[in-house]
């Protein structure tokens, strides 16, 4: 995948189910203490590609995506 990574505002709607999901699929990272500042990465990507061992290199897929 390639784009654009960005920190965003910790508030962003995606923050919040994503810590979540995050300390309950990797508990050992969790401190129990929340940090002053938590910053958010996200992604915007232009261009992601897929494939199996199977199929590859006849079965790569590309997908691009519209630039904001």
């Amino acid at each position: 995948m390639t784009g654009e990574a960005y920190v965003t505002d910790p508030s962003h709607p995606l923050a919040v189910p994503s810590t979540a999901a995050s300390k309950a699929k990797y508990p050992q990272y969790d401190s129990g203490v929340e940090p002053p500042f938590r910053p958010f990465w996200a992604l915007r990507p232009t261009t992601a590609r897929a494939w199996t061992l199977e199929g590859f290199p006849r079965g790569a897929t590309r997908w691009r995506f519209a630039e904001r």
